[in-house]
């Protein structure tokens, strides 16, 4: 836009041009799609097909029924930049993952490419660790032949000369998806072997700390649940149950769920432990609603509820940004390393420390805690994340399409409060965990800028 007019952007191809590629609409040739194709077409590059030895889809299975165990069911959401986030992974039936999903099993060094909605084109490649596991219909799992190795194939597919031709070869308007004969064209640059170990070497070095921060997180969580002694905690299951009227007037609250056993189990086992009101450890602010006018393609997150998991701040193709005078006018909201951030509506007692530079403002979906007391602020944040955390919010929570926890309910949550020296021990176990997860993430950042630098020094010199 210059001038308050917007300003024509066209592209012209060669009719032959399109019927090649068997597309005539005119996203397929956005100019910005065209250069990277140029770009490419300077050095030495192959269609992936080439390299492909075998590629396939999944299927979930009928009724979505996921067990509690079994074989790890990779969605959509579990492809991540180049890793994967198996927090929310589901599960299938062994002998429906030996029946009836045959093709679709993952193998080790497979890459996997998500094709469908809002998160097509992203890519890992698949560890050992992970294995036995299958996928879902929304991405496929390529296998390679000699020449490429998977790990450079899926940092390309993540780095921007990958995501743009993702962006050029999606179909489909309310459901977008990439083709299998879209995914054979994709026009790879095979460089050098040398600098595809390089890239390896870096994927390969990121998983090993991706591991161990998984591993260390596990630890913080084992030695919580030993502390609050989860391991005596038995939940009951009663199809029936019943609460006395001195019970629904001393609560205010007539509806059955809030009175199921279970919650009362954990009420009862809380009672145990000394326990501190969030009110008495915290003071809360909630956030703010700015309204879909106000996002714009500036570089300020809008962070909303999707953004927040209880291991990070995932980021995606579906993120809002604000201006940067929107986010200046909110400073009161504006995400700060060291903010505790809680959410209260869709999927709450999410809790996560921030423990890096955001630039952003939070959504009326999330609140802050700010410290009033001594709590070390990781230990609070995985109570908050744990089971005695998560049962006390889901009992008081309302709606029935959107969950909501109110402030009010919000700060009567009780938080044990056991040894300082076993919370700062889970506390550090926490920050140990930031630690690893940075430095798997640094990697991941520096294998694609070194793709995208030689892929770039390669055309320069051709020039």
């Amino acid at each position: 836009m210059e001038g308050g007019r917007v300003m024509a952007v066209w592209s012209l191809i060669r009719m032959s041009y399109g019927l090649a590629n068997k597309r005539l609409d005119a996203e397929r040739y956005k100019p910005c799609f065209l250069e990277n194709e140029n770009i490419l077409s300077s050095i030495k590059c192959e269609r992936l097909k080439k390299y492909i030895d075998d590629i396939s889809g999944g299927a979930t299975p009928k009724g979505a029924d996921y067990p509690k165990d079994g074989i790890r069911f990779i969605r959509v959401q579990n492809i991540r930049d180049n890793y994967f986030d198996l927090s929310d992974v589901v599960y299938v039936d062994e002998n429906i993952h030996a029946g009836q999903l045959l093709r679709s099993q993952i193998k080790e060094s497979d890459v996997l490419l998500t094709i469908t909605g809002v998160s097509y084109g992203n890519s890992a490649t698949a560890y050992s660790d992970m294995l036995p596991a299958n996928i879902n219909q929304h991405s496929v799992r390529i296998s390679l032949k000699k020449g490429l190795l998977p790990e450079y194939l899926s940092t390309f597919f993540c780095c921007k000369y990958g995501r743009m031709q993702s962006d050029s070869k999606i179909t489909g308007d309310t459901r977008p998806a990439l083709t299998y004969p879209e995914i054979g064209n994709y026009i790879i640059p095979v460089l050098d072997m040398k600098y595809q170990l390089e890239i390896q070497e870096s994927v390969q070095e990121s998983l090993k700390q991706r591991l161990l921060f998984q591993s260390l997180y596990q630890q913080a969580e084992e030695l919580l649940a030993e502390e609050l002694e989860f391991d005596k905690l038995v939940l009951p299951q009663d199809k029936w149950y019943t609460a006395s009227f001195r019970e629904v007037m001393n609560d205010g609250r007539i509806d059955g769920e809030y009175y199921q056993p279970k919650y009362k189990t954990i009420m009862n086992h809380l009672s145990s432990f000394t326990c501190k009101r969030l009110d008495v450890i915290c003071d809360f602010l909630k956030g703010v609603e700015v309204g879909s006018d106000s996002y714009s393609d500036g570089d300020k997150l809008f962070m909303r509820v999707s953004n927040i998991s209880k291991t990070g701040i995932q980021m995606g193709r579906s993120d809002k940004h604000v201006s940067t005078s929107t986010f200046n006018e909110l400073k009161s909201f504006q995400v700060k390393n060291g903010d505790v951030l809680c959410t209260k509506d869709g999927t709450i007692a999410m809790c996560y420390v921030i423990d890096d530079i955001v630039n952003g403002i939070f959504s009326s979906g999330i609140v802050r805690l700010s410290m009033k007391d001594d709590l070390p602020k990781e230990y609070l944040a995985l109570v908050i994340n744990s089971i005695a955390g998560d049962m006390q919010a889901h009992r008081v929570c309302s709606g029935t399409l959107i969950t909501h926890w109110k402030v009010s309910d919000m700060k009567k949550m009780l938080i044990p409060i056991i040894d300082k020296d076993k919370m700062h021990e889970i506390a550090d176990l926490v920050s140990r965990s930031k630690v690893a997860k940075r430095k798997s993430q640094t990697l991941l950042v520096q294998a694609k800028a070194r793709v995208e630098e030689l892929i770039e020094q390669e055309a320069n010199i051709n020039e």
